[in-house]
């Protein structure tokens, strides 16, 4: 059991930093390519029947990474690219300026938006700083390396490597946790 929580732990700690770092080389990526992914799926409106467009989607742009889903009514299929159900992936320039339209809150970054127009159109979408979702994923890492390096100093400066007590006095056995010392093995020159 102690084995299968260490290999989730260090598999965890390994897609933390790989998201970290896929996070820091599409951050500025954002500022010359709008990158994107959606699914869009036609069901009927449950309210009145029509049809409609469900969609889902993430797009990262300027800085930061919005993450949107609503529906739009079929009367807007015309106007819409992309016609075809399934998912979808963009690659295009972002806009120039990015509009305010239909912004409920917004601070240091983070943004919600909502439209909403009377059965045509309901979009909502979260808009996530890319500075914020690289520090996220920095943090198992930092944790990892801090602690790696805490341990190392523990072993070259005669403290038990589990505990980290002083045993100079009893260079055999931690009298604190019960550790044996770790003996350095010596090379022989031949």
């Amino acid at each position: 059991m102690k084995r299968l929580l260490r290999s989730l732990r260090n598999t965890a700690l390994i897609l933390s930093l790989l998201l970290c770092l896929t996070s820091l080389i599409m951050w500025p990526r954002s500022y010359y390519i709008a990158d994107g992914i959606s699914h869009g799926r036609n069901a009927y409106s449950p309210d009145d029947g029509s049809l409609i467009r469900r969609i889902r989607g993430v797009e990262s742009n300027r800085g930061h990474v919005q993450i949107g889903f609503g529906h739009f009514s079929s009367l807007m299929f015309s106007a819409v690219t992309l016609m075809d159900e399934g998912t979808h992936v963009s690659h295009a320039s972002p806009p120039l300026h990015e509009s305010s339209g239909g912004l409920v809150w917004s601070h240091l970054g983070f943004a919600y938006k909502r439209w909403d127009t009377t059965g045509m159109l309901s979009l909502r979408a979260l808009t996530i700083p890319d500075w914020f979702i690289s520090l996220l994923f920095a943090i198992a890492p930092a944790i990892w390396l801090i602690k790696r390096l805490r341990r190392s100093s523990r072993l070259s400066s005669n403290r038990c490597p589990t505990c980290g007590y002083d045993m100079r006095a009893t260079p055999n056995r931690c009298p604190e946790c019960g550790t044996p010392a770790v003996i350095p093995m010596k090379s022989t020159a031949c």
